[in-house]
């Protein structure tokens, strides 16, 4: 850094010799001193007070009046840095953490690159006026000299502070360095071919900004400034031969303004980047909380399943036991009891068969999913066959008509579910069949967008709409047992085979017109 200061003060210098004298664009050393104090700390302001007087003792000599003139530079120039990095450290949470478009980050950076320069700048003219280093001090000389150095200061301000701030969390890529080199080579090359062409790097910097966000715009102001500063001290590039005053202020403006807006692009850039990467963050976290709570929640069904096997398998065996001991005190004591004490008796072998029946089917529930049975490709139309012998005692009972329509694919599914779930429905619809009509049954199958749509619809009693919403539940029964054996869970266990198998069903239904359970599957 030290040699930094050095060499780019020597390069200003060297633009200042120009005609007429006293004038540069850049002025980066102010800015390479704030960078130095920063990394160091106040004891900074030492080393740059040394290279200041390095640097000036290398361009204008060592006799007595220049080396006082040199000193007292060398001691405005400490001061100017000390200056711009107290006023960086006052404001860096704005710099760094304010929104894009807050204001505060534009004035902050205003006062960080105009202030020190408005502090110390006009001493420099009347420091080489006392020491007799520069021409006679009229009052238009003042405002001239003061008025380049003030642009000269503020412009390597404006070129350094942003890269400091960019760069303070670390380099961010190592493709940026070989992307620097680049931009430095083709602004050279197109200065080489036409000085008017020179402006054609505004390219490449709105390119850093848009591939590096705000450390590409930051370093890319500060590369292409360097460049131009380097041509213009051996007379090359788009200031060749430029000595007016006039040039070199509209030049500094233009840099300047052309500075902000790429600065303003590559922060749009990095918060664009940043809302990126908080959005995908965001995303992988809630996905990572999905998973655990869907693991969790498997973990809590498959205990609940398992409990439910254990009470409904376990809990059996001391019914029946129940069951049987009340049927042999009622045989022993048939000639003790009264009548309405045979009734108590026969009040609890029904109530101990209903709860037998209930612990069956709730063990068939939990054993849906758990049977170990893998998923193969399955005739689905061979299941409903099976199903149906399953049931034909109980068709030919009620004389029923089963007509099967439609084209039946080959799923991959579970063989045995499938056929419990069409032996369910089927069975279902023979149960609450209409007493003044035979049963009229029709299973169908269809293909649908993504999947196959089963459907077996009867002429059955039907169901009040307001039911619905209790037909797949858990022992949910809409008619008394009087009408129709059963616990209310068949009904639940054709839902919970649909839902494992990636589907859904759903019922449509009139009361005395009959109903249509339908299930798709993928």
């Amino acid at each position: 850094m030290f040699a930094a200061y050095i060499a780019t003060a020597i390069g200003g210098m060297t633009l200042a010799s120009l005609p007429p004298g006293n004038l540069t664009v850049f002025w980066l050393p102010a800015g390479v001193g704030v960078a130095i104090l920063r990394v160091l700390g106040q004891r900074g302001a030492i080393l740059v007070a040394v290279a200041s007087f390095t640097a000036n003792g290398l361009m204008m000599g060592d006799q007595g009046q220049v080396l006082l003139a040199t000193l007292l530079s060398a001691l405005v120039d400490s001061l100017q840095s000390w200056l711009g990095w107290a006023l960086l450290g006052r404001h860096w949470d704005t710099l760094v953490g304010a929104p894009v478009h807050d204001p505060r980050r534009l004035r902050a950076l205003a006062s960080i690159c105009l202030i020190p320069p408005l502090a110390t700048v006009w001493l420099l003219p009347l420091i080489h006026d006392l020491a007799g280093t520069a021409g006679p001090l009229t009052a238009h000389a003042f405002l001239e000299r003061t008025s380049m150095l003030l642009l000269a200061d503020t412009s390597g301000l404006f070129l350094v502070v942003p890269v400091i701030v960019a760069f303070s969390a670390g380099w961010p890529r190592m493709r940026l360095p070989a992307a620097l080199a680049l931009l430095a080579v083709a602004q050279v090359a197109v200065s080489a071919i036409d000085p008017l062409l020179a402006p054609l790097a505004l390219l490449g910097l709105a390119l850093m900004a848009f591939i590096f966000q705000f450390p590409g715009a930051a370093a890319g102001n500060l590369v292409c400034a360097t460049v131009m500063v380097v041509q213009a001290a051996f007379d090359l590039g788009p200031l060749r031969g430029q000595g007016t005053a006039q040039a070199i202020v509209v030049l500094n403006l233009t840099i300047i303004g052309v500075g902000i807006a790429v600065l303003y692009m590559g922060l749009l850039q990095d918060e664009q980047h940043r809302m990126r990467a908080n959005l995908r963050d965001e995303v992988e976290r809630r996905t990572r909380q999905l998973e655990e709570r869907s693991r969790a929640l498997a973990a809590s069904n498959e205990e609940l399943e398992q409990f439910a096997y254990i009470i409904s398998h376990d809990l059996r065996q001391p019914l029946r036991m129940i069951a049987s001991y009340v049927k042999l005190l009622d045989t022993r004591l048939k000639e003790r009891l009264a009548e309405d004490e045979h009734t108590f008796f026969d009040y609890v072998r029904s109530g101990a068969s209903r709860m037998d029946q209930m612990l069956v089917s709730l063990l068939e529930y939990s054993r849906v999913g758990r049977s170990g049975e893998p998923m193969v490709q399955t005739d689905c139309r061979a299941q409903v066959d099976e199903a149906l012998q399953y049931l034909a005692p109980a068709i030919q009972e009620a004389q029923a008509e089963i007509r099967i329509e439609g084209d039946w694919p080959i799923l991959t599914a579970s063989p045995n579910e499938m056929v419990r779930l069409f032996q369910n429905l089927i069975g279902n619809a023979l149960k609450y069949r209409a007493p003044d009509r035979a049963p009229l049954i029709t299973v169908s199958a269809r293909p649908t967008d993504g999947g196959w749509r089963f459907a077996v619809s009867d002429n059955g009693i039907g169901i009040d709409a307001d039911q619905f919403d209790r037909l797949f539940k858990v022992f949910q029964r809409l008619h008394p047992a009087e009408y129709a054996d059963g616990a209310g869970v068949g009904l639940a266990v054709c839902r919970k085979i649909v839902e494992r198998h990636g589907g859904n069903i759903e019922v449509e239904s009139r009361p005395g017109q009959g109903s249509t359970f339908a299930f798709t599957l993928p």
